[in-house]
């Protein structure tokens, strides 16, 4: 049914013309993708592989990803691994990127195994949150994902629940003054925000669309230390989240290695139950030494600004690293083209425009398409500027005159 579905939806598409894109599957749990039995399994093979009689990953307008729901799969450390490792290593043997669309504390509560406590009812909001950011940890690690997403927004809190199925409570009024979670919501009421919100704002709030995952060593305890780090498509930032579940601060010490320039500027952001993504004001925002205190069960977040201009070359204007500007001179809300010979169409391209001292006044970024074009900001300077251009596998640098 869904190939034909899918199938009806592409001809439909192309037809058009449309640059939309169609998104399947979209599984119960990580292992529906790989494996399991009756008629949702192993649904990366039976839709990507060109030997299944469902296969459609031929179809032009079906994207290349995968998407699953982290529900199921939480119970020990043993299943948080294994079956996000096993979703990712099958999504690679076909070269699809994987996406995690769902997710809340649905099903029973995570074993102790996990760091987690007895129940649900010897849970903390803070408990709560905590395991939403070790889960994310696994899912951008283990399985890889380049997209991840909660189940709902707002809600109100019924049953003891506590804050499992959502990131912001709603409380309604009772009509007599006061707040009753059972009354209706057509009374008014009022907006919370809890620690998951808070939580899920130490990952989304940093990594914004375009960053990519780098190596990070040292932060892989599954029930002490987790940690990922990011950098930023024009690699001028860097952005590192710890998850520590234990009742103990640690210490960390960070070097920086193979990275294009060094940390200048860093901030902190702390998520715990006496925090709500709280900015450390007691820490310098001038990096002059790299040692870190993460409070004990908390969420913390590292953002570091890098300076990459000091190794970026003096050059002219005009034609260089074979590639071409143009017009330059050029004028403030001007349309700037620029041709890189031999760049294979639709590679993605990053643009950084950096003035004399070094700051970046422009940024822009899309795909290569015989050609990018960029239009400059109304606010420039006469003056020279510094153009980075990025591509997937290729830096560049030429020089830009604003008249």
């Amino acid at each position: 049914d869904i190939k034909k579905l899918v199938t009806s939806l592409n001809n439909s598409l192309q037809k058009r013309d449309s640059k939309a894109k169609i998104m399947i599957p979209e599984a119960g749990s990580w292992d529906k993708l790989y494996g399991g039995s009756g008629r949702a399994s192993n649904q990366i093979y039976n839709f990507f592989d060109s030997k299944s009689t469902n296969y459609i990953g031929n179809l032009p307008s079906v994207e290349p990803l995968i998407a699953g729901h982290s529900y199921w799969t939480f119970s020990t450390n043993a299943t948080l691994k294994n079956t996000r490792s096993s979703a990712w290593e099958s999504a690679k043997k076909y070269d699809i990127k994987t996406y995690q669309t769902e997710w809340s504390l649905l099903d029973a509560a995570p074993t102790t195994d996990t760091g987690f406590p007895a129940s649900y009812d010897a849970a903390s909001y803070t408990d709560l949150a905590l395991f939403m950011g070790k889960l994310m940890y696994c899912d951008l690690v283990f399985a890889n994902v380049s997209s991840w997403s909660y189940w709902t927004s707002l809600s109100v809190e019924v049953y003891s629940q506590k804050t499992r199925f959502f990131l912001m409570r709603l409380t309604p009024s009772d009509g007599a003054g006061g707040y009753n979670p059972y009354a209706s919501l057509f009374n008014g009421g009022k907006v919370e925000s809890t620690p998951n919100l808070w939580a899920l704002g130490n990952y989304s709030l940093f990594i914004r669309p375009g960053y990519k995952r780098i190596r990070l060593d040292g932060a892989a305890e599954m029930n002490h230390l987790l940690g990922t780090a990011y950098i930023s498509p024009d690699q001028s930032r860097i952005v590192v989240v710890y998850v520590n579940p234990a009742a103990v601060t640690r210490t960390i010490n960070t070097e920086f290695q193979d990275l294009p320039g060094k940390p200048v500027k860093i901030r902190k952001y702390v998520t715990s139950a006496v925090n709500s993504m709280t900015k450390d004001q007691n820490l310098s925002e001038t990096y002059t030494e790299n040692t870190i205190s993460l409070s004990q069960k908390s969420i913390t977040t590292i953002v570091y600004d890098m300076d990459i201009n000091n190794s970026l070359p003096s050059i002219s204007a005009g034609k260089t690293n074979n590639i071409s500007i143009y017009p330059n001179p050029a004028q403030n809300n001007q349309a700037v083209n620029i041709l890189i010979p031999g760049i294979s169409s639709s590679e993605n391209i990053f643009v950084n425009i950096y003035s004399a001292d070094g700051k970046v006044v422009h940024k822009q970024a899309g795909k290569y398409e015989n050609g990018f074009s960029i239009t400059l900001p109304g606010n420039m300077k006469p003056g020279s500027y510094l153009v980075n251009i990025k591509s997937e596998n290729k830096n560049y640098q030429q020089k830009l005159i604003i008249k």
